[in-house]
């Protein structure tokens, strides 16, 4: 077998088991589905290679060359594949995905009818190489498409991601690398470059390295597996070893003096494997650790790492995230979770969670574990080194519900917000008070990290109060004004009726006139009845975000007939450019207004004396894009960074509110905020929101 086969087996085999032992670990995960699809593409790339290696005759060779180039073809859409659930894109790219199956099939096809190639010639001492087509040409245009959109989605869920996630991604990008540069190595014999396929064995070191991250960064939740496989593949040995050390000794040392040596051998055996059978378990387990898990941690490095992450964080979705990640990762633990108090005050509601498949989750404010914490606002452990820490047995069945080894309230103000529950160490070691020195420190942080996010999004609600004047004035215009014209439409009847009393007009004529009175004076109730609505429906408290498809101009609308006397009173013209069969997006309606609102009224009070708000939208693939531009002053580059920063305000009277939460309620929304301007210049907002 020369070197080229050898890699090929090496990589067949890795490709091949990984895949398989993943997939039956989770098959219900999406990532270990698409895991095994690329692993699977790979080993059959592989055992092409493999045999076109091995293989004597040139029909045999030509036959296992089309083979794993039907591997090659697939691996690409797989890794597309991967790369996407990785980035929990697939979602939104599941018709790009199809499409490239589908190309890729017609490749496939190509290639089996040997299109692909225009002749096959030995080459340099490596055995039948083919010579290629101008159909292969365009093929691999198409394969480095597929190479370099995919290692995209990997930058963007990696700049997207914070903590484990980001850790996961990055191993994933470096073993993508590697692995596309071992199989690309191939591709200049091809062209008859004089370049040795030497590095096709990368393709294994791809797989070692995704296996690392699968067991050192929980990148497929089996990682505990493992580790219990290893330790009792360990242990094993150890017997093993014991039984035949001893035997062989024994056997050695008393076989001239006794004959039943071998009974005496087994004792002796089962002797020693008794007394050292914990202190190996011990050994195996922290070995483990160490080299898998790291199953000791610096509180100083945990409690730096925590902090410098938590506190700057506003958004109570991304600080949950973050929390649960970071300690799952750097505690080493099999499950995390932060439950919180819902608004109604009724119970703890499961926020975010690692490692549990319950995501419904909730323990009323009677529960046993809730009453716990009422009692002794100190931790809860499952088996605890002080029993002033004990759980009660009432208590261990809530925990067990949640699977926590230990439960810490979150107090603000001396009243329980929310809960943090961690679950069994992978070291398989209770916690101690070590442990819960450095987790009381970091519960009071993620607790101040907590108010402070729940109080950047009421101030949603007090950036509303500051519209109080604004609407104020709209109410005085669309409302006074039409009633103003009903109360003298009703005097001028009253006054003309007491002349057509005594005059010989037909009844008929009378009621004409009374009828067309009374239909504009509906009318304008009408109207009156319309923007009372509007106004009341926009000074609502806002409540959880709740999406549905929302009508874009619709929307809008409603937010510039808040505006509107505003507007129009300072000489400020409105320009839309929205087409008709602008698609609807996914948005919390009262949100999606005061978004719109905000950054109109912005634009507004940016131009000084008469100037243009200029509102586009369009449809851009799966997004809605509204673009909002303004004629005024612009904003200073050395400012634009900070305009969604809280408290930053360009303005003399401005509370700093205004854009900070706008960025906010985007985001809830799942939309993308951007700007661009320049003093002088203007400004223009580019918003884009998911289609419905």
């Amino acid at each position: 077998m020369n070197f080229l086969a050898f890699t090929g087996l090496i990589n067949a085999a890795t490709s091949l088991l990984l895949g398989v032992f993943v997939y039956l670990k989770n098959p219900k995960l999406n990532l270990s589905k698409a895991y095994l699809n690329l692993n699977l593409s790979i080993a059959l790339y592989s055992v092409g290679y493999l045999f076109w290696q091995l293989s004597k005759d040139v029909s045999s060779q030509i036959f296992w060359f089309k083979f794993l180039v039907i591997g090659i073809i697939l691996i690409n859409p797989a890794f597309l594949h991967f790369s996407f659930s990785l980035s929990n894109k697939l979602d939104k790219k599941k018709r790009f995905l199809l499409t490239c199956y589908l190309i890729n099939v017609v490749f496939i096809i190509l290639n089996i009818f040997s299109l692909f190639y225009k002749g096959f010639e030995p080459k340099y001492g490596f055995g039948l190489w083919p010579v290629p087509s101008m159909v292969f040409n365009a093929y691999l245009v198409f394969w480095f498409f597929q190479v370099i959109y995919g290692f995209g989605y990997f930058l963007i869920g990696f700049n997207e991601s914070v903590g484990l996630k980001r850790e996961q991604i990055r191993y994933c990008i470096i073993a993508g690398s590697i692995g596309f540069i071992g199989g690309a190595s191939n591709w200049p014999m091809w062209y008859n470059i004089k370049f040795p396929p030497f590095f096709n064995i990368l393709i294994a070191v791809h797989i070692s390295i995704v296996a690392y991250a699968i067991i050192r960064h929980k990148l497929m939740d089996i990682e505990v597996i493992i580790k219990k496989t290893l330790v009792f593949a360990g242990l094993l040995g150890f017997v093993f070893a014991v039984i035949a050390a001893v035997a062989l000794l024994t056997q050695e040392i008393t076989a001239k003096y006794i004959s039943h040596s071998r009974y005496l051998s087994l004792a002796i055996s089962a002797a020693i494997i008794v007394l050292l059978q914990q202190p190996v378990h011990n050994f195996l387990i922290n070995i483990t650790n160490k080299y898998l898990f790291q199953k000791s941690y610096d509180p100083k490095k945990v409690l730096k790492k925590f902090a410098s992450e938590v506190l700057t964080i506003l958004n109570l979705d991304k600080l949950a995230k973050v929390t649960v990640d970071t300690l799952a990762m750097h505690l080493c633990l099999t499950n995390c979770a932060i439950l919180l108090l819902g608004r109604d005050e009724l119970g703890f509601e499961l926020y975010d969670s690692f490692g549990l498949q319950d995501k419904k989750l909730f323990f009323s404010v009677d529960s046993k574990l809730v009453s716990g914490f009422k009692d002794n606002n100190s931790p809860l452990l499952y088996e605890s080194y002080d029993m002033a820490f004990q759980a009660s047995e009432e208590i261990k069945i809530d925990m067990d519900r949640i699977q926590s080894r230990i439960c810490m309230p979150l107090i603000i103000h001396d009243e329980i917000v929310g809960i943090l529950s961690l679950g069994a160490k992978k070291s398989d070691q209770a916690y101690n008070d070590d442990d819960i020195d450095i987790l009381t420190t970091l519960v009071k942080t993620l607790s101040i990290a907590i108010s402070n996010a729940r109080l950047f999004m009421e101030a949603a609600q007090y950036e509303k109060l500051a519209t109080i004047g604004t609407i104020a004035s709209a109410v005085n215009h669309e409302v006074c004004n039409p009633l103003n014209s009903v109360s003298i439409l009703m005097q001028s009847y009253i006054i003309s009726g007491k002349d057509r009393a005594h005059s010989d007009k037909q009844v008929k004529q009378e009621y004409d006139k009374a009828a067309d009175i009374m239909q504009k004076t509906l009318d304008r109730i009408q109207k009156v009845i319309g923007i009372t609505s509007k106004l009341s429906s926009f000074a609502k408290p806002s409540k959880i975000v709740s999406s549905k498809p929302i009508d874009v101009p619709q929307i809008l609308e409603d937010a510039l007939d808040v505006l509107k006397y505003k507007l129009q009173s300072n000489a400020i013209e409105i320009k839309k450019e929205i087409p008709s069969n602008l698609a609807s997006v996914m948005a919390d309606a009262d949100q999606m207004q005061q978004i719109l609102y905000n950054l109109i009224r912005n634009a507004a009070q940016s131009i000084k004396g008469e100037g243009a708000v200029t509102i586009t939208a369009r449809d851009n693939n799966e997004r809605v894009q509204i673009e909002i531009a303004d004629t005024g002053c612009g904003i200073p580059e050395e400012k634009l960074n900070k305009i969604f920063e809280p408290f930053f305000t360009t303005k003399v009277e401005g509370t700093g509110y205004g854009l900070s939460v706008v960025k906010e309620l985007v985001l809830r929304n799942k939309g993308e905020i951007k700007v661009k301007s320049k003093a002088g210049q203007g400004s223009t907002f580019y918003l884009e929101f998911q289609k419905a």
